[in-house]
C-alpha cells in the first residue's frame, strides 16, 4: 500500500496522505462512517497511525468526531457552500479587478503553466491533478489583490473548497465545461479582458454552486429532500 517517494515519511504521514486524498477526490463520501479497524486492515497497518491519522484530519476540518458515534468524513451544508461561493466571488472579483495594474511577469507565465496543466489534466481525466491545478488558479487570482490578509483568507477555505471542487466536478459534462471556462477565464485576464473575465469568473462559480446544491439534494427556492434533510441534520450534529 505504501509507496517509496523518496521523502522520509512517518507511516501516520503516509496513512493521513492516503486518508486526505481519498477524501478530497470523494472516494471517500461526504457523511461516511471512518472506522479504524476497516482502515486498518485497508491499509495493512495497526491502528495507531490511523487514529493519529484522523486526529489530524479533524483538526484540517474535514473529519468531525461526533461522540458516542465515531469519525465521519465532513458533510457540507447549503449554507457553507452559499457562504464559500459568496467569499470567493468577493476575493477573486477584486484580483481580477486588480490584475492588469498588479500583472508581472511571473505572474503571467503561472497562469500559463496553470492553463497547461489544467488542459493535461483535464485530457487525461485525472480529477485530483485538475482540481489541485483549480486550486492554484483560484489562488493565482486573489493573489493579484496584493493583500496578505487576503492570501491568509484564502488559505482558511482551502480545504473546504477541495471537498466542493471534487464533489462539484464528478459530473462529466460538469467537468468539461469546468474545464471551457477556467481556459476563457485565464485567457480574458491574460489578454487585460477584465469585463469578460469578471463576467466568466462569476459564472463560474454561479454553476459550480448550482452542481453542488444537486449534489447534497437542493435546489435553489425549493426544500430539501428527505435525504438531504437527514445529511444536513448530521453535518449540523457534527459541528
Amino acid at each position: 500500500m505504501f509507496m517509496n517517494t523518496g521523502i522520509n515519511l512517518t507511516i501516520r504521514d503516509q496513512v493521513y496522505k492516503i486518508l486526505r486524498s481519498a477524501i478530497v477526490t470523494g472516494e471517500f463520501q461526504w457523511g461516511e462512517q471512518l472506522k479504524e479497524s476497516q482502515l486498518a486492515e485497508r491499509l495493512n497497518v495497526s491502528r495507531s497511525p490511523i487514529r493519529e491519522a484522523l486526529r489530524q484530519l479533524s483538526g484540517d476540518g474535514l473529519v468531525v468526531n461526533i461522540p458516542h458515534k465515531g469519525m465521519f468524513v465532513r458533510q457540507i451544508t447549503k449554507r457553507e457552500i452559499e457562504d464559500v461561493i459568496d467569499l470567493r466571488m468577493m476575493l477573486e472579483g477584486r484580483g481580477v479587478a486588480l490584475s492588469i495594474q498588479n500583472m508581472t511577469p511571473q505572474r503571467r507565465q503561472k497562469l500559463f503553466d496553470i492553463r497547461a496543466q489544467l488542459t493535461s489534466s483535464f485530457n487525461h481525466k485525472d480529477l485530483e491533478a485538475y482540481s489541485d491545478a483549480d486550486y492554484q488558479l483560484h489562488k493565482e487570482v486573489t493573489a493579484l489583490c496584493n493583500n496578505s490578509l487576503i492570501d491568509e483568507m484564502n488559505e482558511r477555505i482551502y480545504l473546504i473548497t477541495q471537498l466542493l471542487r471534487v464533489s462539484a466536478l464528478k459530473d462529466s459534462a460538469r467537468f468539461e465545461k469546468s474545464y471551457l471556462e477556467h481556459v476563457q477565464f485565464i485567457d480574458y485576464i491574460l489578454a487585460g479582458d477584465l469585463e469578460n473575465a469578471s463576467k466568466v469568473g462569476r459564472f463560474h462559480l454561479e454553476e459550480t454552486k448550482k452542481q453542488l446544491f444537486r449534489v447534497i439534494g437542493y435546489a435553489e427556492g425549493a426544500e430539501p429532500t428527505e435525504d438531504s434533510k437527514e445529511g444536513k441534520a448530521f453535518a449540523e450534529t457534527g459541528r
